[in-house]
């Protein structure tokens, strides 16, 4: 009797995995990855190339795709495609301490798991928007487009999204 319950929870199990392989999401994964210490766990830090030389960033995000509200692409001056983040009332509240106590430090953007641009904290940043500066391309337009509105635009709720603040 218990090897059979034990048989079905196994089998249920294996069945929802197998269901969720299948799915193809193409949602845009946007992180940022604040500097961290040589001297950090190196099971929770990666290095990285930056303009300054080696630095090594922290593998857990301190912002993520959950807390972005919108966005709004840009072309620079060499014609490079940069990405203008406009983040939730929480996220904004955390880039706000997170920029104040670390300026000087760098924070790397990844899109899409890869790395692009690191850049130096030189201010604190109070109006929740944080940038990739460069190295997007218009497919990844697309998918921000697909998933978040543009800044200063709303996007209708629907297709099992829920429009919050936070």
């Amino acid at each position: 009797m218990i090897r059979s319950a034990c048989l079905a929870l196994c089998a249920l199990a294996l069945a929802a995995h197998a269901d969720a392989a299948g799915k193809n999401d193409k949602s845009p994964v946007v992180s940022f990855h604040l500097e961290g210490h040589e001297t950090d766990n190196p099971k929770m830090i990666f290095p990285r190339e930056t303009k300054a030389g080696r630095k090594v960033f922290r593998r857990v995000p301190d912002i993520s795709a959950g807390d972005v509200q919108a966005f709004a692409p840009f072309f620079g001056e060499s014609g490079a495609i940069g990405i203008v983040f406009q983040l939730k009332a929480g996220a904004t509240r955390r880039l706000s301490a997170i920029s104040g106590s670390n300026i000087g430090s760098w924070i790397l953007p990844q899109f899409n798991g890869r790395p692009m641009e690191a850049m130096i904290i030189d201010t604190q940043v109070n109006d929740g928007q944080i940038v990739i500066w460069n190295g997007v391309t218009p497919a990844e337009i697309a998918q921000l487009d697909a998933k978040y509105p543009r800044i200063g635009q709303q996007k209708p709720a629907g297709k099992g999204r829920k429009q919050s603040e936070d």
